[in-house]
């Protein structure tokens, strides 16, 4: 998810306007349905790269098609998979990544694994 928040600098340069606006700013779910098909145009098999690339997505088109992807990849990979991004807090956010595992006697038992990112100016 950095990788994609730091290929998207001008919607991330939104967080650092008043009222914080930025589409990354608080993203969270568990991503169980995939994402539906954007200006990007991603999901289809028909559209080329090129197409893509000159297609009219805005900078926050582009971020939600990220946040959904990556919520949606982090629920198919990971048991209970779920993913939150917060902040920015003093231009760094916070990336969670959370999913249950299974322990001995059939219990199980809660995971996340959290990093701050702070994208270059």
């Amino acid at each position: 998810m950095a990788a994609r928040m730091h290929a998207n600098p001008l919607e991330l340069a939104k967080a650092k306007e008043l009222p914080y606006t930025s589409a990354y700013s608080n993203v969270t779910g568990s991503g169980v349905n995939p994402p539906t098909p954007n200006c990007l145009d991603r999901t289809s098999t028909t559209k080329s790269a090129a197409d893509s690339a000159t297609s009219n997505c805005s900078e926050s088109d582009i971020a939600n098609f990220d946040s959904d992807e990556w919520l949606y990849a982090t629920a198919a990979m990971l048991p209970n998979g779920a993913g939150s991004v917060s902040g920015p807090v003093d231009g760094v956010y916070t990336i969670t990544v959370a999913w249950n595992e299974a322990v001995s006697g059939g219990e199980s038992s809660d995971k996340s694994f959290a990093f701050e990112f702070a994208p270059l100016p």
